[in-house]
């Protein structure tokens, strides 16, 4: 990279729509932004959200992929009282629980 190039990572709180898993509008939202970056002249950007199906690109393949999956093994927590792909609240987990996922965060 260059002296003045942009360098972002971003956190996505939502899945995003690939390998058959169904996204809410802000995982499309943050894939388009993650791809309208990386096409910019002198800006890289990084990407991880949260998925229990999707699974890491094969940089092996195609070595331009920069983003990853934090796999979770229960639907995303969401904080909506209704939602077409998630039934996993926030406010329905325990401290012992809560506490589990963020030490998973860090």
């Amino acid at each position: 990279m260059a002296p003045n190039d942009l360098l972002i990572f971003q956190i996505g709180t939502n899945n995003w729509q690939r390998q058959g898993e169904f996204a809410p509008g802000s995982g499309i939202l943050h894939a388009s932004f993650h791809q309208t970056m990386n096409s910019m002249e002198g800006v890289k950007t990084y990407s991880i959200y949260p998925s229990k199906l999707q699974t890491d690109p094969d940089t092996t393949e195609d070595p331009t992929q920069s983003f990853k999956i934090f796999k979770i093994s229960h639907d995303i927590p969401i904080c909506e009282s209704v939602s077409p792909n998630s039934s996993y609240r926030w406010h329905s987990m325990d401290d012992k629980e809560y506490d589990a996922y963020l030490h998973r965060l860090q």
